[in-house]
């Protein structure tokens, strides 16, 4: 098919079919971009023209981002950003399956997507891993159906896309679809968290309890927490069994690696008296067994039992938050919502504390930031913080000091230890030599405008990982 644009020029064809998808170049940006174009004279470009009129004021992270379209007496085209080179059916098979908690996010910001498209009135039509492919940054955006292409079926509904994003979820989780038992229902593989199970059950019934996808999204993020925990405890256990590993293996190997050295010495001096004592010697350490010349002097031949008598490093673990507190040291008085902090961490993932509406990203010129401060019991060695917020696009710096503030108008928090942007859902930071009693989480950038108008951010979950400083 021939497109007829001076602005836009087809490189090469993606994919044939009655919408042909093109990677091409904006020639007057001097930017990639691809191409769909369809015949208009058909029924499904007919159809493509008008649900592209509907939706082009539609955006969404999970939606492919629409530059342009053209249309002509014959042939309609949508210009979009380039496609990712691959789909999460591809991820999958590299991968074999993502972990519970990966599974979880990928899902519901996809189910965010959705939810926006049928809000204006539109269904995919049933979502499935090869519809989907992951941005440079690990953002998932659905490639295949509406806005830039035709619902994958005829007649599309809501209740298709929300039964979908069931199997997607046990796709990724287990690396199978859900399979049929001998009674007809829907079976759940045993290896799906306990907790996620009656919503994919749920989702997967023939009359889904859920009258939109904005429930299910709901339902996703309430576990979100529990499988957090449960692939924050897995990571600490193959840590735990690996370290436990290495102290095992490194007396063996410099035990070998000695014996070796020994035998070599011991063959060299073979027609020396000496040598059958070093044989001898070589022996006994590799079998474990000690002579009375070895209890003399165990320096280089001690024993396997005394060299892996390791005391273990303190596990990481969940540590206890004894307060936050809101921080706007720039306001007229100098409080954000501190009313709304006992919604942090209360389980309900659907609210949570938020700053003030702002009528832009960076707080209307008014301000630099506003922040939380987090203290914990005492002095700890920090591993991990996760912060859960339902912006798009919002960025935040991190400090961290060994004692409480002295004034929490007085700000004196020294350099940020990092500065993160463009964040979405649950963020996690991870840290290898931070040690800290009190932390101040300092939102530096509101977001994209929220779909009433303004810029605000909403946090419902703040999480620290960490172990005691030793004395």
């Amino acid at each position: 098919m021939v497109f007829l644009s001076k602005r836009y020029r087809m490189d090469k064809k993606i994919e044939n079919g009655p919408v042909e998808s093109w990677s091409g170049l904006d020639l007057t940006l001097n930017r990639p971009v691809t191409i769909r174009i369809t015949d208009t004279e058909t029924e499904i470009g007919q159809r493509l023209r008008m649900q592209a009129q509907a939706l082009s004021r539609l955006e969404h992270p999970s939606l492919l981002h629409i530059y342009d379209s053209i249309s002509t007496s014959n042939q309609f085209a949508i210009i979009t950003e380039i496609l990712p080179s691959r789909n999460l059916s591809q991820d999958l098979q590299e991968r074999g399956r993502f972990s519970a908690y990966e599974a979880v996010q990928l899902v519901i910001q996809v189910s965010e997507g959705l939810a926006s498209l049928h809000q204006a009135g539109f269904a995919h039509g049933g979502v499935e891993a090869h519809h989907i492919a992951l941005r440079e940054d690990k953002t998932p955006v659905i490639i295949v159906g509406p806005p830039t292409g035709d619902a994958v079926k005829i007649p599309a509904r809501p209740s298709n896309d929300i039964s979908s994003l069931g199997k997607l979820c046990h796709l990724l989780i287990v690396g199978t679809t859900p399979t049929i038992d001998v009674h007809g229902r829907t079976a759940i593989h045993p290896t799906v968290p306990s907790s996620l199970q009656p919503i994919l059950k749920k989702a997967l019934s023939d009359q889904p309890p859920w009258g939109n996808s904005s429930a299910l999204i709901l339902a996703f993020q309430s576990v979100l927490h529990d499988l957090k925990e449960l692939e924050f405890q897995a990571d600490i256990g193959k840590t735990s069994y690996l370290e436990s590993e290495k102290t095992w293996f490194a007396p063996i190997f410099a035990i070998v690696s000695a014996a070796v050295l020994i035998i070599g010495i011991g063959l060299l001096l073979a027609k020396t008296d000496l040598a059958p004592s070093l044989v001898d010697n070589v022996k006994q350490v590799v079998s474990g067994s000690k002579s009375s010349d070895q209890q003399a002097n165990n320096t280089f031949f001690p024993p396997l039992e005394d060299l892996s008598r390791n005391e273990p490093l303190p596990k990481s673990a969940r540590l206890p938050i004894i307060d936050i507190i809101d921080f706007d040291p720039e306001g007229d008085d100098r409080l954000e919502h501190p009313d709304k902090i006992k919604r942090i961490n209360d389980g309900d993932a659907s609210r949570g504390w938020n700053t003030s509406r702002y009528n832009s990203r960076k707080f209307g010129g008014l301000k630099s930031g506003v922040g939380l401060i987090i203290k914990l019991s005492n002095n700890h060695h920090i591993d991990l913080i996760e912060v859960g917020a339902t912006a798009i696009n919002w960025g935040f710096e991190l400090y961290a000091i060994n004692e409480s503030p002295g004034s929490l108008i007085e700000w004196s928090w020294g350099s940020p230890i990092t500065s993160l942007a463009e964040l979405k859902g649950i963020t996690k930071v991870n840290f290898t030599d931070l040690t800290g009693s009190t932390l101040l989480l300092w939102i530096t950038d509101l977001g994209n405008s929220l779909p009433v108008g303004g810029h605000r951010v909403s946090i419902n979950e703040v999480s620290v990982y960490g172990r005691p400083v030793s004395n």
